[in-house]
């Protein structure tokens, strides 16, 4: 999914401005409009980041669930926004709200894929993250120079906007079917966890003391 997902990124923030200035009409000197999609993708990480947080605390969700619900609106719901753009507008407003939607959705993909690396490598996800997002380089170098190819061709927001849709759509369903949220080396994790879990002890109880010695010398 960090491959397609990739793909996707990369494409957006690359041909975006060029989007607005030849099939919107937009010029470069109008911030606010431009500047939307990105504003929107950033909304859209952090809003992620906060509901599967509550919804995994709280709701006492799975977090194999969570990690697939929001891998799959941030694949699904891009690809369909992203159908709407190649199908083709020309409408300032229309195609400003599917790009804004499109980036919303897709940034939401980090709680999915991003954050599924430190459950299934909670000792060593730096190098699961290190290898993963240098694999998923390639898609970014790629699509950018597909769609350049495509553009110059033939001049069709539609052919560029359908593949990235459909990478999407592919990476989506690939990480739903293969996708799962335990640490692979499982004993590990579990010492790991043992160890984490007897600290937070010692530390509750030096609290507590602390708190217990501080009411006796109030008193005093």
């Amino acid at each position: 999914m960090h491959f397609a997902a990739n793909y996707g990124w990369y494409v957006l923030i690359g041909w975006i401005p060029k989007y607005f200035k030849s099939e919107l009409h937009v010029s470069g000197e109008n911030l606010l409009t431009t500047c939307l999609p990105y504003v929107f993708g950033v909304i859209g990480s952090y809003l992620a980041g906060y509901l599967s947080t509550a919804s995994f605390i709280r709701k006492k969700i799975r977090l194999l669930w969570i990690r697939r619900f929001f891998a799959a609106i941030s694949s699904f719901l891009p690809a369909l926004f992203l159908i709407g753009l190649a199908v083709g507008t020309k409408s300032v407003v229309t195609g400003t709200a599917l790009l804004c939607s499109s980036m919303f959705f897709a940034r939401m993909a980090v709680v999915g894929y991003w954050a599924n690396m430190i459950d299934v490598a909670p000792n060593n996800p730096e190098f699961v993250m290190g290898i993963s997002n240098m694999v998923a380089t390639i898609p970014g170098i790629l699509g950018n120079n597909i769609v350049g190819v495509l553009m110059g061709k033939k001049n069709s927001w539609g052919i560029a906007f359908g593949i990235t849709s459909g990478m999407y759509v592919v990476g989506g369903i690939i990480y739903l079917i293969f996708s799962g949220a335990e640490p692979l080396d499982r004993e590990e994790a579990s010492e790991n966890k043992l160890k984490d879990d007897v600290y937070m002890e010692s530390q509750m109880e030096f609290v507590e003391r602390e708190e217990e010695n501080n009411s006796e010398e109030k008193s005093q």
